[in-house]
């Protein structure tokens, strides 16, 4: 039997939601610079910004970009293995204890109320340290639905599995579209990100609030009809409703089958001779 309450729960995503490839730009570090970060909000394409926390305009890029209909995600600091001068204000650390650990985390949402997650601001020592990530997440699972988005500064990061054990909803980048402040590369990284999307349905891509990035954004990406720029939560919700169609799907290809082999064996006990 076909599972409807599967089927009834696609209702909520449209054929075309489905099919259609989708791209999630994030632009991280907003909050240094405010000509900068106003432009990367409204940049074509950009759909989630990373506001950095406790900097002089956080709360007004966050209300900028909800304005615009943008998520906004808090980009934590978390100890990196180099160049930790750059972290910022409210920089989650190694040494310090649970207490010291979870204050700084919920210091650092109460001061960018709204939010839609965290992201990993630089944390390629952190995001390797198993007990702290599990600190994390287990305060994260104490607030409303969060979202975290894993910058994978580090190809050792354990983020999502303590993720998944607190079920956390998580995702990953999978390309950084700057590392080098070239146009071409710029636009190459760009045309692999949505090629990416093409060829699996999805795919996030972090940027920075270049002048640089962002007029590649705002050139290539009106270009790419076939490929929709969505916010963070969009893109989890389009992923959830693919899930759920594969599991209905598969329900309806097991109730086939089952179905199949029953007249099969049905046709055998009357025909014993068949």
């Amino acid at each position: 039997m076909i599972n409807w309450i599967l089927a009834l729960s696609l209702l909520t995503c449209s054929p075309a939601q489905i099919a259609t490839p989708v791209v999630g730009i994030i632009v991280d570090d907003l909050g240094n610079s405010a000509h900068g970060d106003a432009a990367a909000i409204a940049t074509a394409g950009v759909k989630t910004v990373a506001v950095l926390p406790h900097v002089w305009n956080s709360q007004v890029l966050v209300q900028m970009a909800h304005a615009q209909g943008k998520d906004v995600l808090l980009h934590l600091p978390m100890e990196a293995q180099t160049r930790n001068h750059l972290l910022g204000p409210g920089a989650l650390m190694q040494r310090m204890n649970r207490t010291e650990f979870i204050g700084t985390v919920n210091s650092a949402l109460a001061a960018l109320p709204g939010v839609t997650g965290i992201s990993n601001h630089m944390g390629s020592l952190l995001t390797q340290d198993k007990e702290r990530m599990r600190w994390l997440m287990e305060e994260l699972s104490r607030h409303r639905e969060m979202i975290f988005v894993d910058s994978r500064t580090t190809p050792k990061t354990v983020a999502g599995q303590a993720a998944s054990n607190q079920n956390i909803r998580y995702a990953e980048r999978d390309v950084f579209l700057d590392n080098k402040l070239s146009e071409d590369y710029i636009d190459k990284k760009v045309r692999e990100l949505l090629n990416l999307a093409r060829s699996r349905g999805d795919a996030i891509g972090i940027a920075h609030p270049h002048r640089v990035t962002l007029d590649v954004l705002n050139r290539r990406m009106p270009q790419s009809r076939d490929v929709k720029a969505v916010t963070i939560s969009e893109l989890f919700r389009i992923r959830e409703c693919r899930q759920r169609h594969r599991r209905t799907a598969n329900a309806s290809l097991a109730a086939m089958t089952q179905r199949d082999q029953t007249h099969e064996q049905a046709h055998s006990a009357a025909d014993p001779n068949r």
